[in-house]
């Protein structure tokens, strides 16, 4: 049932989101094949030349501003549209009848909080291309090739001894623990904004209001309770790190992470338990 919630989730905001996505990448085609190196120059002296040399010089720059509001937008329809479908799905009217499905409130909002990270991802996978897009074929030929000039790279260091294979596996567990908490930071980003909409549609009255100030209160209590534990935890950590255990940097930047993604994960448990709690247990449906 948790993927059948997921693929309705996904149907209502990509349907959202594709025409914003349509719009930047044709857009972001367009300027890169309109604008070059020297286009401020030459609008310069398009603008001191013809009539209709200025009026060209005037609608590409235009493009340009529209671009780039586009490229704002992406980013705002992203927001919108993740706290929209929550906000909407689950607090409004449809809530009526999504409670009435024979799942538990942890699959409806998990549901809501997995598509709204892909979203989240394609957006920025979109905004990527669109930045790119602007030095036209040169940024497809440099995505194509950058592959095997990364494979390349790696091959020449492996074979110089710059690159051991200890340091490797090093690299590859790097690699993991920064997706795992980029992973938990969406999710934790995301459920933030449903913990806040959670507890302020306890209201009777400014629902979403009251959701702006608990998603305040909430993100001043984070911060509290990050830099006490921090300075809790600042004692023990000289000793730890100052132990011969991490004298290697390498064995420490591992610590690091390993304990960031334990926060991370610690914040985002807390949030899925108060979105959770409050929808089960006190739900206020408008």
């Amino acid at each position: 049932m948790t993927f059948k919630l997921i693929k309705y989730e996904w149907k209502a905001m990509i349907r959202a989101m594709l025409p914003i996505y349509a719009a930047t990448l044709a857009l972001a085609v367009v300027n890169g094949l309109a604008i070059n190196n020297e286009f401020f120059t030459r609008a310069e002296s398009m603008l001191q030349g013809t009539f209709l040399e200025s009026l060209i010089a005037i609608f590409q720059a235009m493009l340009l501003v529209v671009y780039i509001c586009l490229l704002a937008g992406l980013c705002i329809m992203t927001f919108i549209v993740t706290v929209q479908r929550f906000y909407k799905g689950l607090l409004r009217d449809e809530g009526y009848l999504m409670f009435t499905l024979p799942v538990s409130v942890s699959q409806l909002t998990f549901s809501r909080a997995f598509v709204a990270v892909i979203i989240m991802f394609l957006s920025g996978v979109v905004g990527f291309f669109a930045i790119g897009l602007l030095a036209g074929m040169d940024f497809l030929r440099a995505l194509i090739m950058l592959p095997a000039e990364i494979a390349s790279a790696i091959s020449r260091a492996v074979a110089s001894g710059e690159l051991s294979p200890g340091l490797a596996v090093h690299a590859g567990l790097y690699t993991i623990e920064l997706i795992v908490m980029f992973l938990l930071g969406c999710f934790e980003g995301v459920y933030g904004f449903y913990a806040a909409m959670a507890l302020g549609q306890l209201s009777r009255n400014h629902k979403v209001a009251m959701s702006v100030v608990w998603y305040i209160v909430l993100g001043i209590v984070e911060t509290t309770l990050m830099w006490s534990l921090i300075f809790i935890m600042s004692g023990p950590a000289v000793i730890v790190f100052s132990s011969s255990i991490l004298d290697n940097a390498i064995i420490s930047l591992h610590v690091f992470l390993i304990v960031m993604n334990i926060i991370t994960l610690l914040l985002l448990a807390a949030k899925v338990l108060i979105t959770n709690v409050v929808l089960s247990r006190r739900l206020n449906l408008e």
